[in-house]
């Protein structure tokens, strides 16, 4: 028997912008001194660059149906029949080993779920 996750994976709206954020920034913080200044934030985005890439890339997000919890993010574009993008695939550090990012994984991939440019 199958169990169904106890998480929902949804297209991204505006109104998450915030909770999208903070799986970025959750997920990304143990590396930050990996990373410059510029690249992290480039990495996490900011209020600014999160509507910038809502517009440009299809983004998906896992939710915790009883709280309402945004737990995971991803966003993917294709650029051609073959060929596409993932960026700030992120879950939060809770949920690691969960099997969410499979799942968010799976989603961005699904070529069904993408328009092809």
């Amino acid at each position: 028997m199958t169990r169904t996750p106890p998480w929902i994976i949804r297209p991204a709206v505006d109104t998450d912008a915030p909770a999208i954020l903070n799986c970025l920034a959750d997920a990304f913080a143990p590396y930050r001194s990996s990373y410059t200044e510029e690249a992290f934030l480039d990495t996490v985005l900011s209020a600014e660059t999160i509507k910038r890439c809502m517009k440009n890339m299809k983004i998906f997000v896992a939710e915790d149906p009883t709280s309402g919890t945004i737990i995971g993010t991803v966003a993917c574009n294709l650029v051609g029949a073959e060929e596409g993008h993932l960026r700030g695939m992120a879950i939060l550090s809770s949920y690691i080993g969960s099997g969410v990012a499979q799942q968010l994984l799976e989603t961005a991939e699904d070529k069904n779920a993408l328009p092809v440019v």
